[in-house]
């Protein structure tokens, strides 16, 4: 009710259209793979997928913002980041009835402002995600500057898995894995909300290093 006095429910509200943004991507990407016969040794296949982003534009409401290293748009996938380079690398050896594979995994360090969302210098960034464990800490430049200077970018990551399989019979097999063999550790990122509340990684990114080592056994059984 208003002031006392009964209303039913509103037919209709004015929304005002806004048109949908435009994004422009241009980058490179590599894919190579090659095989070698070993002999009695069985054989080696190695591949490489490397993508390097040259240009991530966004544009909204005609504004156009250059985003490719840091953590925009925030607004999209979760607030996923955006670096500059992703490769990953495989190396797998043959020899019935074993088959086992290395394979490497590397995200670029990309930085934690975001300018389509208002986050054009680092504090502007800490204090947009800043949950409460640290929230009150960042204030004055002079206090970033000193403590959360290495906190404005997200570091590198790479981490390594492996994968070995052998057949019993040409029924059965068995299988085993190890994610994040080197067990390394996933980079703070103090402005993604992905990693949910005070867990502060880039879940979409940087997950294996969330988990650490993680071994997997299993089989397979045809019939």
């Amino acid at each position: 009710n208003v002031n006392g006095v009964p209303v039913g429910y509103p037919a209709y509200e004015n929304v005002p259209y806004v048109n949908a943004g435009i994004t422009t991507t241009s980058g490179i990407d590599v894919d190579l793979r090659s095989r070698v016969d070993l002999g009695s040794a069985g054989s080696l296949t190695g591949s490489i997928n490397y993508t390097h982003i040259v240009e991530y534009e966004y544009g909204y409401q005609g504004t156009t913002f250059d985003l490719v290293g840091t953590h925009g748009p925030s607004t999209i996938s979760g607030d996923t980041g955006n670096p500059r380079d992703r490769a990953v690398a495989s190396l797998t050896w043959d020899r019935e009835p074993v088959s086992a594979t290395l394979s490497l995994n590397y995200t670029s360090s990309f930085h934690i402002t975001d300018p389509s969302n208002g986050y054009t210098t680092c504090l502007a960034a800490l204090k947009s995600g800043a949950p409460s464990a640290y929230g009150p800490a960042i204030g004055a430049p002079a206090t970033l500057a000193s403590a959360w200077y290495p906190y404005c970018s997200v570091a590198h990551f790479t981490d390594v898995n492996m994968y070995v399989k052998y057949l019993v019979s040409d029924h059965l097999s068995v299988h085993t894995a190890i994610t994040n063999l080197f067990n390394s550790d996933a980079p703070v990122d103090l402005q993604t909300y992905g990693g949910g509340a005070e867990l502060r990684y880039d879940a979409a990114l940087h997950q294996d290093g969330a988990v650490g080592r993680f071994f997997m056994l299993g089989g397979t059984y045809k019939f």
